[in-house]
């Protein structure tokens, strides 16, 4: 069981938000290459983690390199990451929802500002895809097993 913060900024809009009007976008403390951070859960991203341009300021060392090796896709707007460059970046660890990741593969960053960065990272279904997980949006709870 982990604690859950549920950001209602980024909301799905209507017809959405009808259907679960608790809905947010979940965030949790995360520990990222030893370092204590916040990470947005993204069960619709195929990545494995994205390292947000504020986390890349504190820890440059983990950006490998400066050319784009892909675009974002996704929600665009006030709410998205879509049509920002990625970059490669170097993550040996993940310790999120009560499991320590090691065999992170495809970690990316994105080293050009945003105008709503709401989290250092986002987790995506690469790492989650090893877990089967619960959410209680009222209650802002996770829970994770190990699948």
């Amino acid at each position: 069981l982990s604690s859950l913060a549920v950001r209602r900024a980024l909301k799905a809009p209507s017809p959405f938000s009808l259907a679960n009007p608790r809905a947010g976008a979940p965030f949790v403390p995360v520990t990222i290459n030893g370092a204590a951070s916040e990470a947005m859960l993204d069960t619709a991203s195929g990545s494995s983690i994205v390292l947000m341009p504020s986390l890349v300021a504190r820890r440059p060392q983990w950006v490998r390199g400066d050319r784009f090796v892909a675009r974002a896709a996704g929600a665009g707007g006030a709410v998205g990451v879509a049509g920002f460059g990625l970059v490669g970046a170097h993550v040996e660890s993940v310790d999120a929802l009560g499991v320590r990741f090691t065999d992170i593969r495809g970690a990316l960053a994105i080293i050009d500002p945003m105008p709503h960065e709401r989290s250092d990272a986002i987790i995506g279904t690469r790492l989650l895809s090893h877990l089967r997980l619960t959410f209680d949006y009222a209650g802002e709870k996770v829970w994770a097993e190990v699948k």
